[in-house]
């Protein structure tokens, strides 16, 4: 019973600190600005995996994240891709 308590009241803690935190547009702002950041650094070491490959191979073997999608093309064809979206996004 007291092992809930604690938690509850850690959790209480936790949504009324956070719920300051957001209250600070400029704030929100930079630890959005830190996310985009970060996933864009991802998606940016993908794409130069792509890059560097030989043109018959793919990164197959490396797992996307599932919100990234990349295609590849040669010259004005679609030669492969790797990820797919959810059907949320469509």
């Amino acid at each position: 019973m007291l092992v809930l308590m604690l938690s509850g009241l850690a959790f209480l803690v936790a949504a009324v600190v956070s719920h300051r935190l957001m209250r600070n547009p400029s704030r929100v702002a930079h630890v959005l600005e830190h996310r985009l950041e970060r996933r864009l650094s991802i998606l940016e070491q993908y794409a130069d995996k792509a890059f560097v490959n030989d043109s018959s191979d793919w990164l197959g073997s490396d797992a996307l994240p599932e919100d990234m999608v990349i295609y590849r093309y040669r010259m004005d064809t679609l030669q492969s891709w790797a990820g797919t979206f959810i059907v949320n996004n469509d």
